[in-house]
């Protein structure tokens, strides 16, 4: 099922739970999903202050 990435699979990911958390997937709410991203990157690409 992973392999095929079917539709209902997604769904099923969506329920788990983890899926959702990884990543918002943008055919629920493309809004809340690129705010999530966006906010993702920035923590991604700014480096953590414990490093200083």
């Amino acid at each position: 099922i992973k392999k095929r990435r079917l539709p209902n699979a997604s769904l099923n990911y969506k329920r788990r739970g983890w899926l959702h958390k990884n990543r918002a997937p943008a055919q629920v709410e493309p809004k809340v999903s690129s705010k999530k991203s966006s906010l993702q990157t920035l923590l991604i690409v700014v480096p953590p202050p414990l490093v200083e």
